[in-house]
């Protein structure tokens, strides 16, 4: 900063003096003018302060604004799946997981996991997404997709299942007979 004076009837003996009490302003310079330096604002507040200007008991003072510093750039929320975008499963169906991270959180907005199909149940949302999957019970394998969402990001996760086999001796889930 410069501040520009004028100074008539110098006094001899009698200096011009130029102070700051805030840290933020260093460097006073007095001479044909004064100069002063001012520190970047890190914070996200504006600051003032005053230089005062004393000639003998003359004085004046210069008041020092500061913007305040332009608030940090909030990163995009990132939604990564971190296990496999396919899950397979027996006919007798079972528990499923799946893994994923979320970075940049935006608060207010939550994760959602959804699926049409009702063979896929109690699905629940936390540090990864569990849900069911409900015994087939018909001859034909099947599949179908878990959308997970997060604002406008998302990913699918494919769920298959094998079908109910059917034998000589009556229908069996996977490897295990059934005894009717």
């Amino acid at each position: 900063g410069v501040i520009e004076y004028t100074l008539e009837n110098a006094v001899e003996g009698v200096e011009l003096r130029a102070e700051c009490e805030a840290e933020w302003v260093t460097n006073l310079t007095v001479s044909e003018t004064i100069t002063f330096a001012v520190a970047k604002n890190e914070v996200e507040e504006p600051r003032a302060t005053k230089v005062v200007v004393a000639y003998g008991e003359l004085s004046f003072e210069v008041a020092v604004n500061q913007a305040a510093a332009e608030p940090a750039p909030v990163p995009d929320p990132v939604l990564t799946l971190t296990s496999e975008a396919t899950l397979s499963f027996e006919a007798d169906g079972g528990e499923g997981v799946i893994e994923y991270t979320l970075e940049n959180a935006v608060e207010g907005v939550e994760l959602r996991a959804e699926c049409e199909a009702e063979w896929i149940t109690n699905i629940v949302v936390g540090d990864a997404i569990t849900f069911d999957v409900v015994a087939n019970e018909t001859i034909e394998s099947r599949q179908t997709m878990i959308v997970v969402a997060y604002n406008s990001l998302s990913f699918e996760v494919v769920v298959k299942q094998k079908a109910k086999k059917v034998g000589l001796d009556g229908p069996s889930y996977g490897e295990e007979d059934v005894e009717w």
